[in-house]
């Protein structure tokens, strides 16, 4: 059970989480018609404090509607990102979530749609 201050997350909920992420994941990696965004988009919420929509879209490469729509409707259902002047930022339980759900699944992060995004500093591994 992941549990500091006030953000918890109990095994089941991460559990429900994480199978909800993966979902998503293989979901968009199916789609045939646009780019796979899910992944970068997740790294580039994990390393940044704060990142405005469109910034977001551009550098996944798809729509500010679709960020809107595929990534931040679903992140907001489970309570782990808000909207900002700056930009959208990281709630604790996110920050908490990820932290677990990488190490449980090194091969989210080991995806081509990441080139360009992440690099082998920021711990980027060939398929």
């Amino acid at each position: 059970e992941i549990h500091r201050g006030n953000v918890q997350l109990n095994d089941e909920e991460y559990g429900i989480t994480a199978k909800a992420f993966l979902k998503k994941q293989e979901d968009g990696e199916r789609r045939t018609d646009t780019k796979e965004f899910f992944v970068p988009a997740i790294w580039l919420l994990w390393i940044n404090d704060n990142i405005k929509r469109d910034d977001l879209a551009e550098q996944v490469g798809c729509s500010a509607e679709n960020i809107k729509k595929g990534i931040i409707g679903f992140l907001k259902s489970f309570n782990f990102i808000e909207s900002t002047q700056k930009g959208y930022s990281k709630r604790p339980k996110f920050i908490k979530f990820l932290g677990r759900f990488f190490k449980e699944n090194p091969s989210f992060l080991k995806k081509r749609e990441l080139r360009g995004i992440m690099d082998e500093s920021h711990g980027y591994e060939e398929d």
